[in-house]
């Protein structure tokens, strides 16, 4: 699956199920309200990451620590929703996470995507969703936010991923 070293079987399978509970469910949080014109998708990701570290404060967790080179390869799969070159999913997530093990040793990986109105919107999709919600909270330490407008400027294509460190 992601993950071929014999000490990193017990995670494979964790890691497996956090995908596959990912895939399974991609969600899909549409609003009536667009983003605001002046937020970049620069904003929009630290609103998504700052909204995820305080669900997480909320429910007695650690807070994540953004990576660049997480938030790159989530970026990367946004752009690609965006542009329609994927579907809204997780398609390419062993290939995002083999990136990210060349320079984070990782044992435990995980990804929620969404097409919202507004970073709210997408985490409390998630945060809502029983298939993304175990994600979300997990055991991770580092993560990165990647988010793509459409076309019209009226929805985001937003992927986060998180990695627990080896």
């Amino acid at each position: 699956m992601l993950m071929d070293s014999p000490m990193q079987k017990k995670a494979s399978r964790f890691s497996a199920f956090l995908f596959l509970a990912a895939l399974v469910s991609s969600v899909a949080c549409l609003s009536p309200f667009a983003p605001s014109v002046g937020d970049t998708p620069a904003q929009i990701e630290q609103k998504i990451f700052n909204l995820v570290n305080e669900h997480r404060r909320s429910v007695g967790l650690s807070e994540l620590v953004w990576n660049d080179t997480i938030a790159g390869q989530a970026r990367l799969h946004s752009q690609s929703m965006a542009a329609g070159m994927v579907p809204v999913g997780h398609d390419g997530f062993a290939g995002r996470v083999a990136v990210i093990a060349e320079t984070i040793p990782w044992q435990l990986a995980g990804e929620v995507v969404a097409l919202a109105a507004t970073a709210a919107d997408a985490v409390n999709g998630w945060i809502a969703s029983p298939e993304h919600r175990p994600i979300v909270e997990g055991h991770f330490d580092w993560t990165g936010v990647g988010v793509a407008k459409d076309r019209s400027g009226t929805s985001i294509y937003a992927t986060q991923t998180f990695i627990q460190q080896r």
